[in-house]
């Protein structure tokens, strides 16, 4: 059409405008002026044609004879051939069809279809002569991985077991696809790393900005591959001078894919140090490390470095296979009872599996140091002596299977990414477990409280297995040691009870022992009865101790009765009057006046509330009892309801 004559017409004139443009930056005053023109001159003959180009396609269309072309026209509509089938006899029935038709069309069989009857039941093989190829259904278990790169069938590359409690084998297997992805970023990675930085790791260089959300070498300006080899150099000597979070990325890819120039031994070092030394700086570390290196430990058969273990509490929550950083402090803990694998235990247990927080506490701001070196240690040991024990829930009877695919969106070629089979147990995976830790760190805690001479205690359920005993004998050597000893009222006199102590005469209990015998034999002889199972009855165990005291245990009859004392009409008449005094301040004084002893009465009050609100609502402040702020709104509220 004339159109596209004139469309490529102005395609020629626009390069040889653009050719002009060219020319202009380095032409001379003289020949600017001329470039000008032409440039001019070839943008009007380009609007003229233009025009033209429109004006034609404008123009409708005519036929080979001249008569206008109708778009619309579809013309009129053909013969039908084919009627619609009766089914009384064959499946199909054919039409008599003019030889005029036949004759412009394509023949077509005239084989008669047979009966219903004579047609098999078995279905025929369908056989797809199209050269359309459907493309394979995409696994979505794969997550970033589009319908060319879902794996195949893998082989096993190797298998091993790691023997640790909790992971028990580890099977490494191929990840087969149809299209290599990254396959570039192999060769790139390897003339990099063989490159050196042509600047002294020693200078100083001014960081170059880096920002990219997939990093890669062909990504970068020279500029920022100077710096990038000299940032790498740095970190090899044990230096981390600042950077952009993708250099970092870049050389945490180049690490994953070149097995063979930088052995795993020495990779995982690289990687631990980077993450150590920049996770402050930059938190996004934490977010992609915590999986792709454990995908870098589990496929080349590494273990987990020891400088990770002071941040496992913080990592492992966040990774999704929590049980690679969990397995090897509680292997040393059970193992070999490493005293900071326990501590470690107890710290990544509680921010793994506990309900509570006990940072989040009213007395931990004023007492941190005694809350965060008792309560991970009581806990960690209280840990490891359920899982010794495999006790509920902390029994390690039941076995996990996983299937996992490493380092899911890094920059790592085909042939480096593997599928990773992982047997271990657990008991982190369990829904009971939370209800078990955080009953062993609220126990911890009151343990702590009593520690810093705080009364008030946390409610708790039932505590899992002997672990009670355990975190018992851990605080028994720093918990102060109770003298029974009533500490004096500072209105009471200096050795004012001694008064009322009772004198020793020297009696002897075995000799009093023998002379009530002998009474009951003598009455028996006067009497003709029998009093000898009386005596026996009533006759008294003596039991001394080392220290000179005297215990008597009484053995009752059957007949005899325990009877309970008798209780206190309007028992709750008292404690509301004492509440209400403590509420206004005045506590020590009402106990005074009505002859109470203020420590009785206040731990009848702290008891009711322990089952109302599960703390107590007195505490001693050295003056007396007072009403504990946090609870006041409670007690109000209860003596409202009386």
């Amino acid at each position: 059409m004339e159109h596209n004559k004139y469309e490529k017409i102005i395609a020629d004139f626009s390069a040889k405008i653009t050719g002009l443009a060219m020319e202009l930056t380095q032409a001379t005053e003289d020949q600017r002026r001329r470039v000008q023109m032409e440039i001019a001159r070839l943008t009007e003959e380009i609007r003229e044609y233009a025009k033209e180009a429109a004006r034609s396609s404008s123009q409708t269309p005519k036929k080979d004879d001249g008569a206008t072309v109708d778009f619309w026209d579809l013309g009129t509509p053909k013969q039908r051939i084919y009627k619609k089938p009766d089914f009384d006899g064959h499946s199909v029935s054919t039409t008599p069809i003019d030889r005029e038709d036949i004759s412009s069309r394509e023949c077509f069989s005239a084989e008669k279809i047979p009966p219903r009857s004579q047609v098999s039941s078995q279905p025929t093989e369908r056989r797809f002569t199209s050269s359309y190829r459907r493309n394979p259904a995409v696994n979505r278990f794969f997550g970033n991985n589009s319908a060319g790169n879902s794996p195949r069938t893998s082989k096993i590359l190797h298998s091993y077991e790691p023997g640790g409690v909790l992971l028990h084998k580890i099977t490494v297997r191929s990840w087969e696809t149809e299209n290599e992805f990254y396959g570039r970023f192999i060769s790139d990675a390897t003339s990099s790393h063989k490159a050196h930085s042509k600047f002294d790791p020693d200078l100083h260089i001014r960081p170059v900005p880096y920002q990219s959300y997939v990093p890669q070498y062909s990504h970068m300006n020279s500029s920022q591959v100077d710096y990038y080899r000299w940032l790498r150099e740095n970190i090899r000597l044990g230096r981390y001078p600042d950077c952009d979070p993708a250099y970092l990325q870049l050389y945490i890819y180049e690490i994953f894919n070149l097995p063979e120039l930088i052995p795993p031994a020495e990779g995982v070092e690289l990687l631990a140090s980077i993450w150590l030394n920049y996770r402050s700086r930059h938190g996004r570390l934490d977010g992609y490390l915590c999986e792709w290196f454990a995908d870098y430990c589990l496929t080349n058969c590494c273990s987990l470095p020891k400088e990770l273990l002071p941040i496992l509490d913080v990592i492992a929550p966040k990774a999704q296979f929590k049980e690679f950083y969990i397995d090897p402090i509680i292997t040393a803990a059970v193992r070999d009872g490493d005293a900071d694998s326990i501590i470690s235990l107890g710290k990544t247990v509680i921010e793994v599996s506990s309900d509570y927080d006990y940072k989040s506490a009213r007395y931990y701001p004023d007492n941190k140091e005694a809350y965060d070196t008792h309560i991970p240690k009581a806990v960690g040991e209280a840990v490891k002596s359920l899982i010794e024990e495999s006790a509920e829930p902390f029994a390690l009877d039941r076995l996990y299977k996983m299937t996992r695919d490493s380092f899911n969106g890094a920059v790592v070629a085909g042939g480096i990414k593997k599928r990773v089979d992982i047997e271990f147990s657990s008991f982190t995976r369990r829904a009971d477990v939370r209800d078990a830790i955080t009953a062993l760190v609220k126990y911890s805690e009151n343990k702590v409280r009593i520690l810093l001479g705080i009364k008030s205690k946390l409610r708790l359920d039932g505590l899992p297995g002997t672990s009670e005993s355990v975190i018992d004998r851990y605080f028994a050597p720093i918990l102060p040691r109770e003298t029974g000893v009533k500490k004096e009222d500072e209105f009471m006199p200096r050795d004012y009870l001694k008064l009322y102590e009772s004198e020793d005469y020297g009696f002897d209990f075995g000799k009093a022992a023998e002379i009530e015998r002998q009474s009951w034999v003598n009455t028996e002889r006067l009497t003709g009865e029998e009093y000898v199972d009386k005596a026996e009855e009533y006759q008294p165990e003596v039991e001394v101790s080392l220290d000179g005291e005297i215990t008597f245990e009484f053995a009752y009859t059957e007949e005899t009765q325990e009877q309970e004392p008798p209780k206190a009409e309007n028992s709750d008449c008292g404690i509301r009057d004492a509440l209400a005094a403590a509420l206004d301040g005045g506590f020590r004084n009402y106990c005074r006046a009505n002859s109470l002893y203020d420590g009785e009465v206040a731990d009848r009050i702290n008891t009711l509330f322990l089952d109302i609100i599960g703390d107590v609502v007195l505490e001693d402040c050295g003056n007396g009892y007072e009403i504990i702020e946090d609870y006041r709104e409670d007690a109000e509220n209860w003596l409202q309801m009386q």
